[in-house]
């Protein structure tokens, strides 16, 4: 079996393999760990399904590989990270991720054997020199030097096969098993199936802009109509414990005061020689000294990525031109002009102005400044826009501000650094292992600058109230924030407690009666709502104007993808992105905000923009792509539910808990 693999690797084929492992290896971090099959020599079995048990090492593996991958990504699309591995199925606990995996590729197996495939040794070969395929299924592999530009090295692969307990036979085993599951799933994913109607809904849904009609009922209304109730003494003392039970709603918080002394470099008498100026600003002009900062100019090509579109076939792409690219740098400027999203710089083949850091997308930066050399082009990088390949043209070095420009303030820096050095060490002398000399402390705030009182007051986000309550057995603390150093010493503690329901009766009441209104204006929405599948909300207005202050506003024509429009629904407290999803003229929906005193709303469809004709067929293709997409994904996912539910699946904890 080796020696023919490694003879159908002679091709150009294979050593464009070769490249993209190596890319996927350096770019997502597939990196192989020495003798992982020795940790693993008590393997046992990890899972067993329909009687079928998984080996502990091939858990072991799928995890190990799971958690490189991801690290990887998050390092390489950065923000984006989470969200693109949650298109690939990878978000999640890896250990999780790896054991699902190993189940549902159990399920299939079986699967494959009751229809009993068959599959081919070309299958075999093809499927080696397939990138994806090998990434899936063989992560491990690929940076084991098993496969070279030269074809398959025999003795590697024997020997990275061995260290997981495989044979060459095992290997061929695995490849067939592999594609036949990806049989089994075809044969599921076949059955997914997107009608003419459910194209164009989508497309009225993405593409055309909607008028709508939104009334808004106060909620203080509801409030007052609920406060004509009465709330007798046993319903407010059930409500009061209730709320302390479930989430502590009346707990008062603890409260502190106390002193703070402050001190700063003239009260330890701090000073900066020239040298220490000189080297100082040697040391950091780089960093904080830089008059015009190093600029460079680079070519992009961007892979657009629409909001809400699977991202994961546009990555593929855009890996397989930079594979491409690296082959032939000199080949950027073409392939910009064919391929970038960016019509602006495609026409000039993706070239950008000079820029320095700071002044576009933190991660398009990061991969652009990354480069060593012009002409060098960078990992696939994802950006706001979508996925961008850069590749730099031409480096601006910096220019620094003079020493003499920047002496006045470099003193004051370092005068400041001396003296929260001097004060740290003070203040742990006097503090230092939960001991409190009070003879050091009587001493050292007659250099404070100044003692300021801090009120009675609950704990806070700012440093002295953080401090404050930081304080243990009456030791005083410290913290050091610009060029201050403060001394905190405690001087009273109010303790948390729960008030009797007596001493705060009026808020207890006024709560009960929110909770009362919330539920009243819910349960109107849902019967205005009835009602406005037959009436205008012209009409309800009118008939409840005056009761619940009902206020109707009419939209103008806003699209999905009308950023500026769908903020100014968003401005005005709507709900844009649910109402966005109605589908039909006439179609109503209502909403609450997350909180229990927000505004109701009813929202009603009043005219979806026509059709466009021309522009419905330019996208057509696309959508209906995007939808079988969408429908085999689900029909993977619904068959594979399916299996488990009717499986047995004994789980090993001790192992997993490892």
């Amino acid at each position: 079996m080796i020696t023919f693999i490694r003879r159908k690797m002679k091709s150009r084929a294979a050593r464009n393999i070769f490249l993209w492992l190596v890319i996927i290896a350096l770019g997502i971090g597939f990196i192989v760990i020495p003798r992982l099959a020795k940790r693993a020599a008590k393997e046992g079995w990890v899972v067993s399904v329909n009687g079928q048990y998984v080996p502990y090492r091939d858990y072991l593996l799928r995890y190990q590989s799971l958690e490189k991958m991801i690290r990887g990504y998050r390092s390489q699309f950065g923000d984006f990270a989470d969200r693109l591995l949650g298109y690939m199925g990878l978000a999640g606990d890896p250990k999780k991720v790896a054991f699902n995996q190993l189940v549902e590729q159990t399920l299939l197996d079986q699967e494959a054997k009751k229809l009993s495939l068959h599959i081919d040794s070309e299958q075999v070969i093809e499927s080696i020199n397939n990138p994806g395929f090998m990434q899936k299924e063989f992560p491990f592999l690929l940076s084991s030097g098993a496969i070279t530009q030269h074809g398959v090295n025999e003795a590697a692969l024997v020997r990275a096969l061995r260290r997981w307990g495989m044979s060459p036979t095992d290997f061929e085993d695995a490849v067939i098993s592999a594609l036949k599951r990806d049989m089994v799933i075809q044969v599921v994913e076949g059955a997914a199936y997107v009608s003419e109607e459910e194209i164009k809904q989508r497309y009225i849904l993405d593409y055309l802009a909607r008028k709508f009609a939104v009334l808004t009922f106060d909620f203080d209304s509801f409030l007052k109509e609920a406060k004509k109730e009465k709330i007798s003494k046993a319903a407010l003392k059930k409500f009061y414990g209730t709320q302390n039970a479930l989430k502590k709603r009346y707990w008062v918080a603890e409260k502190r005061s106390g002193k703070a002394y402050v001190f700063d470099p003239k009260s330890y008498g701090v000073s900066a020689s020239e040298d220490d100026i000189k080297n100082y600003y040697e040391d950091n002009k780089m960093r904080k000294y830089v008059e015009k900062p190093a600029e460079i100019q680079a070519r992009r090509i961007l892979f657009k990525v629409a909001e809400g579109q699977d991202e994961a076939p546009i990555l593929e792409k855009a890996n397989q031109v930079q594979v491409d690219l690296l082959l032939n740098p000199s080949k950027f400027e073409e392939v910009a002009k064919k391929m970038s999203d960016d019509k602006e710089t495609a026409e000039k083949g993706g070239l950008l102005p000079f820029f320095s850091r700071g002044t576009r997308n933190k991660e398009f930066e990061k991969a652009t400044f990354m480069l060593k050399a012009d002409g060098d082009i960078s990992k696939v990088v994802r950006t706001d826009e979508g996925f961008e390949i850069v590749q730099r043209v031409k480096r601006k070095m910096p220019e620094f501000k003079s020493l003499k420009a920047v002496k006045a303030e470099i003193k004051s820096a370092i005068e400041n650094l001396k003296f929260k050095r001097l004060f740290t060490r003070d203040m742990n002398k006097i503090i230092g292992k939960r001991q409190f000399d009070k003879k050091r402390f009587d001493e050292i705030i007659k250099k404070a600058v100044k003692k300021e009182d801090v009120p009675l007051q609950a704990k806070t986000e700012t440093k002295r109230s953080k401090t404050l309550f930081g304080i243990r057995g009456n030791i005083p603390r410290f913290y050091v924030e610009d060029d201050k150093g403060v001394l905190v010493q405690l001087s009273d503690v109010k303790k948390r407690h729960l008030p009797v329901l007596a001493d705060i009766e009026e808020m207890v009441k006024n709560d009960v009666y929110e909770m009362k209104a919330s539920a009243k204006l819910n349960k109107f929405l849902e019967e205005a709502k009835t009602e406005a599948k037959t009436k205008s909300l012209d009409e309800i207005k009118v008939a409840y104007a005056k009761q619940y202050g009902a206020i109707l506003d009419k939209t103008v024509w806003t699209k999905k993808n009308d950023k500026e429009k769908v903020n100014a629904l968003r401005t005005k407290g709507y709900p844009a992105d649910q109402m966005l999803k109605i589908e039909k003229v006439g179609g109503v929906a209502f909403y609450r905000g997350a909180q229990e005193t927000s505004e109701g709303y009813l929202v009603k469809v009043d005219e979806i923009e026509k059709v466009n004709d021309k522009e419905y067929g330019q996208k057509k293709d696309t959508i209906k792509k995007e939808l079988m997409r969408e429908k085999t994904k689900v029909a993977k996912e619904d068959f594979i539910a399916f299996l488990r539910k009717k499986a047995t699946i004994k789980t090993n904890k001790d192992l997993i808990k490892r």
